[in-house]
């Protein structure tokens, strides 16, 4: 964990200082980038869920009530900057701010309580959900 927050956490990380600074091999470093990645997307499903039976109607009163008859939710998100460019695809990481990031969207019901996360193109490329 501490080598996945090292690696995406800092700010003009390369990963040759995640090497230098947790004194473990380049390989090591995605090994360890890769479970942490994994482990969260195995824990999304316990977290964000999809609104059911009382809170579904909930939703559907609350965004009505906006105007919005009969909708479950709203896609919003956010942009996640990288510490450093990917070495593939790299331009398409490449956001309007001129840096290197990528679009996390998600599916938010109307108290903004993320229910779902979608996927933008090189968030695929990248395994990022």
């Amino acid at each position: 964990m501490a080598t996945f927050l090292h690696h995406y956490g800092a700010e003009n990380v390369a990963n040759l200082s995640t090497v230098r600074e947790c004194g473990i091999a380049r390989g090591t470093v995605y090994n360890y980038i890769d479970r942490v990645t994994q482990a969260i997307r195995e824990l999304r499903d316990d977290y964000v869920k999809w609104p059911t039976g009382d809170r579904l109607a909930e939703v559907k009163k609350d965004f009505g009530a906006f105007g919005f008859k009969n909708c479950i939710g709203a896609l919003d998100g956010t942009t996640m900057q990288l510490a450093v460019a990917p070495s593939k695809h790299r331009m398409s990481y490449r956001c309007r701010h001129k840096y290197w990031a990528v679009r996390i969207p998600s599916f938010l019901d109307c108290m903004a309580y993320p229910r779902a996360h979608a996927h933008a193109d090189h968030n695929a490329r990248c395994r990022v959900q």
